[in-house]
């Protein structure tokens, strides 16, 4: 669904090439001054300027120490954050059947790499379908939904894909509403069973904060999306990836801070109006991580003819 509050995002390359190590600080730190002078140029107040995780500790590190980087705001991508996040699901639900389940399906060889979360889409998509196989087993004799309210659900849904229908909308809407209450009432009846049921019910929540992270950065939501990497950082630490927890809780106190030193009608901007996501169209869908559009871009960039 086209709309005049989604614009398309210029993409274009604005610093050459620095040919030193990425993890060298003299890297990290001639990039960040090219970002300081381009936002001085430009008049603006603060700029964002996206890391991944080992980079971000440094460039935080870099900013954090020098007196000259002061409109420079650092952040924590996305993509690989999410990748991080998958792998932290598959180290919690090791020994659960969930990769026996996988391989059902999936490549013996494959299901390991989407249990670590490199493996991103195929991973991605097969948490939804077990989620989705799990609401099904467990509404399977619930009589909540009622044949109107079934029919209704179906044609939200196809409105949702003819892009006939506004999606924030879906979520005022009183049968939804509804049909949450009453998931929610079953996951915690299923979850007062036992031990296993538990489990379970903690594994849709652990896809659910997926899908609300993906959803956040694809319709361009900043609240969502800082929830979305707080709910995180506990599975991070169950699963021991220690430094994506350190660098989440890092994040999330920088972009806290954000409001106050960001101009009011940048940060209007930024949040509001969804410019902290990079959008390839003015779909309402179309937002996408900076991190991983950046590597896209450059590989695209990079590419001779016929390779």
């Amino acid at each position: 669904m086209k709309d005049d509050d989604f614009h398309a995002s210029r993409i274009e390359t604005l610093i050459p090439f620095i040919n030193l190590a990425p993890s060298n600080p003299c890297t990290i730190y001639t990039a960040l001054c090219f970002a300081q002078e381009r936002i001085e140029k430009h008049g603006l107040k603060v700029c964002p300027v996206t890391f991944d995780q080992p980079l971000f500790q440094k460039a935080s590190e870099i900013v954090a120490a020098s007196n000259n980087l002061d409109k420079v705001v650092v952040r924590l991508g996305g993509f690989h954050l999410l990748m991080s996040y998958l792998g932290s699901i598959g180290r919690i639900m090791s020994g659960s059947g969930l990769a026996g389940l996988w391989e059902r399906v999936y490549a013996k060889g494959s299901v390991v790499h989407m249990l670590t979360g490199h493996a991103y889409s195929r991973a991605a998509r097969a948490h939804m379908l077990t989620l989705l196989a799990l609401i099904c087993v467990l509404m399977e004799n619930s009589d909540c939904v009622s044949q109107d309210d079934e029919t209704h659900l179906t044609s939200l849904y196809a409105n949702t894909v003819e892009q006939t229908e506004i999606p924030g909308n879906i979520a005022e809407d009183e049968t939804v509403k509804q049909f949450c209450l009453s998931l929610s009432h079953h996951l915690e009846q299923a979850a007062n069973r036992g031990r296993t049921g538990k489990l379970w019910v903690q594994y849709i929540s652990q896809v659910i904060i997926m899908l609300k992270f993906i959803r956040a950065e694809r319709t361009g939501n900043l609240q969502d999306h800082l929830d979305c990497v707080r709910d995180m950082i506990p599975y991070f630490h169950a699963a021991g990836h220690l430094p994506y927890a350190k660098s989440a809780r890092l994040y999330l106190q920088q972009m806290a801070s954000l409001k106050h030193t960001m101009p009011a009608e940048e940060f209007i901007l930024f949040s509001d109006h969804r410019y902290f996501t990079i959008r390839r169209s003015n779909e309402f869908w179309a937002g996408n991580f900076s991190d991983q559009t950046t590597e896209q871009f450059l590989m695209r960039m990079l590419k001779s003819c016929g390779e």
